[in-house]
């Protein structure tokens, strides 16, 4: 069910936003919003969780980070480029783990040099505690399977 669900619960998710946007209550005017699949900086524990490196000798030491293959189930932009929201959807059986937040944060390194960068994580099973606990409400926003239903 999970595998079946994942790409509808990505389209639900980008429709929440779009009313978080219509409501103004997102960190900032997104122009574009999609999905995104291609090559981005991922943590170099990634490689270890089966995704493909163009080259894995090339590996930025001081940010653990490498260059691969690697989905964005959300990503918004200002219309110069100077912000960004990242999103990632889970839905799946098991908590949205303080380790895939921050594979979605190692995902863009090289554009954060010149650009603010957001976060919005929805999941279907909840999340763990230090994900709750770092969430502020303006850099990192979480929305669970409740947040999203009772939106209406």
């Amino acid at each position: 069910m999970s595998d079946f669900a994942a790409f509808p619960f990505e389209d639900v998710c980008r429709e929440f936003v779009k009313e978080l946007q219509k409501k103004n209550e997102m960190p900032f005017r997104y122009a574009k919003m999609g999905r995104w699949w291609g090559r981005t900086t991922v943590r170099c524990d990634e490689r270890r969780h089966g995704l493909s490196t163009q080259n894995p000798y090339e590996m930025d030491k001081a940010n653990d980070v490498t260059i691969a293959e690697s989905e964005i189930g959300l990503l918004a932009f200002d219309q110069d480029g100077k912000k960004y929201l990242v999103g990632e959807c889970k839905f799946k059986n098991s908590v949205f783990r303080y380790s895939e937040y921050l594979d979605t944060k190692a995902k863009l390194a090289p554009l954060k040099k010149n650009a603010d960068f957001y976060y919005v994580l929805f999941s279907a099973s909840g999340f763990d505690e230090k994900i709750t606990k770092e969430a502020d409400g303006e850099r990192l926003r979480v929305f669970s399977l409740d947040d999203i239903v009772g939106c209406g």
